[in-house]
């Protein structure tokens, strides 16, 4: 028997221009940071490993619970000129989806807080 290591997922933040990630689209979840509520999406990669990234509004937009089990390539694409907020302006991104990919057999489930033992 021969056991392979299982790290958590990373956190993918998108910081430039350019900054993308492809795979297999296997859950949206809800999340809290800093207090606020937000969605976090997680991608299984070619190589298996897995990362996750949180939601913008406009990924949240794009990023439909129907593209679960589907090849998505997410790229941030430049920041929006006349929407900032906070001294930060907003992201856009590209999300293409393979509709035409079989559906990936990874069971994608939603983890709800109430589903996490602490």
């Amino acid at each position: 028997m021969a056991f392979t290591e299982v790290k958590a997922p990373e956190q993918l933040r998108f910081e430039k221009p350019g900054d993308s990630v492809q795979g297999i689209l296997i859950a949206i979840t809800p999340h809290t940071v800093k207090g606020k509520k937000t969605i976090q999406y997680m991608i299984e990669k070619s190589d298996a490993s897995r990362l996750t990234f949180l939601a913008t509004w406009d990924l949240a937009q794009k990023i439909r619970p129907s593209m679960l089990g589907f090849p998505i390539h997410v790229t941030f694409e430049k920041y929006h000129d006349s929407i900032e907020r906070d001294g930060n302006k907003a992201k856009v991104f590209r999300v293409m989806v393979d509709r035409d990919a079989k559906r990936s057999q990874t069971e994608a489930l939603e983890i709800t807080d109430e589903d996490i033992p602490f």
